[in-house]
Formats: structure tokens, C-alpha cells, sequence
């Protein structure tokens, strides 16, 4: 038996290899049909064999889709606790599922893009999200991407002679300044120390100088 094959209608599919064909009696042969959708959705299309022998057309089908790339953000990635963090999902590709690991224990399956999640006890936290879809799934991972300090408390302030020593209470991985000022209705402050290093201790500086002004009030920020 001697035929071609041809595909009904244009669109993703192809024929590869197999046509023309020559099918010895009561044998066999293979078509190779390429599927190659330029974008996501469902299509379908026929195969058409034509020989010396008869017709014959058979169906095809085919799903199409974006490949899965896991990509979010937040809103907020260190504060004092409890700290509130919008996640945003900014995958792209089919996505149907996503699996949030907040790095705390708790987890969460959603197929909204925007999920909050409060953090209540101070740490680095390692968020993970896992999109799944049509073509399989997809993982990002931000290690220690979320920052949660403790209460920031003063324990100690000193005179020693021209120098002001100041003891706070501090959290591991995050960075404080000690700023001032000489009024009671400041517009702006000074910046006495900056970046100084959190221990998740006691944390001592030396202001030098400080203790130079009749008046002088000091306040402690955590850095972004």
C-alpha cells in the first residue's frame, strides 16, 4: 500500500517523517506528529492517510502552555515582630497552584496571587514558593529573606566624662543607628552611629562627644 499524510488545517501541528509511506501487506509503519503551539490553550486538528488503498483521518490533540518561572516579592522583608509581610507572586506561565513555605512552620496552598502571613516570634526566615501548572511546577527559594527583631529597648544610658554610653537590646542579623538631637521639637536628627551590628544581645556603644550640651535626647532605629 502506497499514501501520504497530510495534516487537515494549519496550526501547531506537523508532520516529521513518515510520509510519503509504503506499507508492505499486513505490515506497518510510524508517523511522527510535532505539536508546537505558540501559545497556551487547547487545539486539535486531523490527520489525513491517503492511499491506493482507501482514506482514513484520525484525530489529534494538544494542550498548550506557558513554561512554569516561580518569581514573588514582599512588601516588607525586616521589622520588629510581630511583623505583618504581604507576599506577592509574580510567576509567570500557567500557573494553577502555589505552595507557600514561610520558613516558620507554616504553610499554605493558594491560587490567589497575594497572601499575608504575620511572623510572631524574632529570626531569619526563609520563604519558598512552589507553582504548579500544566507543564509541571516551578520553585524559588529566598534564603534568610525575611528579618524579624525583637522589642528594641533601651537598658542603659551613661555619662562618661565628655562621651555618652548607651546599652539597647538587640536582635541577630540586623543593623541599628543611634541619632540625636539638641531640641524638643526636632525637625531632623543626627546621626551619632550608624550600622551598628546586632548581636541578639546587649549591644554597648560610645557616643563620643555626647555628653558636650546642657540637653541632648537620643532615639534608636532599626535600618531597613
Amino acid at each position: 500500500m502506497n499514501g501520504v499524510a497530510t495534516v487537515g488545517q494549519p496550526g501547531p501541528f506537523s508532520i516529521i517523517s513518515g510520509t510519503p509511506f509504503q506499507v508492505p501487506a499486513f505490515g506497518a509503519t510510524n508517523l511522527v506528529v510535532s505539536f508546537s503551539p505558540t501559545n497556551s490553550g487547547s487545539f486539535s486538528n486531523a490527520v489525513i492517510f491517503a492511499s491506493d488503498s482507501g482514506s482514513s483521518t484520525n484525530p489529534v490533540t494538544g494542550l498548550g502552555g506557558v513554561p512554569l518561572l516561580a518569581n514573588f516579592l514582599a512588601d516588607l522583608t525586616r521589622g520588629l515582630k510581630p511583623l505583618t509581610v504581604s507576599f506577592t507572586d509574580q510567576s509567570t506561565g500557567n500557573v494553577t497552584n502555589r505552595f507557600w513555605d514561610f520558613g516558620d512552620g507554616s504553610t499554605t496552598n493558594t491560587v490567589t496571587t497575594n497572601f499575608t502571613h504575620t511572623y510572631v516570634d524574632e529570626g531569619s526566615y526563609t520563604v519558598t514558593l512552589t507553582i504548579s501548572g500544566l507543564l509541571g511546577t516551578n520553585t524559588l527559594r529566598r534564603a534568610d529573606y525575611i528579618l524579624v527583631a525583637g522589642p528594641l529597648l533601651v537598658t542603659d544610658i551613661q555619662v562618661s566624662g565628655a562621651d555618652v554610653v548607651i546599652s539597647f537590646t538587640s536582635s541577630p542579623n540586623q543593623s541599628y543607628q543611634l541619632e540625636y538631637t539638641d531640641s524638643l521639637s526636632p525637625t531632623f536628627w543626627n546621626v551619632a552611629l550608624s550600622s551598628i551590628p546586632g548581636t541578639g544581645g546587649i549591644v554597648t556603644v560610645t557616643h563620643p562627644g555626647g555628653a558636650t550640651q546642657n540637653l541632648r535626647f537620643y532615639r534608636l532605629r532599626l535600618l531597613p
